[in-house]
């Protein structure tokens, strides 16, 4: 007989330590690094594409959040580049 495993049992715990511009520059600077290059990016919602108004929803999304320095934070991406000292 096969024993069900709950999805608890099988899940690794997440742990998020390096996902914000801050943590990133400490991190690297800690480290011996200088920041040449770091920004905050919405890329295209491609993965709402199975229906025209969640994917109209989301490039009105983008290009909002997109559009202005003040709204960075509610960008999902973090492109960085970092050069060993």
């Amino acid at each position: 007989m096969a024993r069900s495993i709950d999805l608890e049992e099988r899940t690794f715990p997440v742990v998020y330590k390096l996902n914000t511009p801050s943590r990133l520059e400490n991190f690297f600077k800690q480290s011996g690094f200088v920041i040449e290059h770091l920004e905050l990016i919405e890329k295209d919602p491609s993965y709402l594409v199975f229906n025209t108004y969640t994917y109209l929803l989301g490039v009105l999304y983008e290009r909002i959040v997109n559009s202005t320095r003040a709204l960075k934070f509610f960008r999902s991406n973090i492109i960085g580049i970092f050069k060993k000292i």
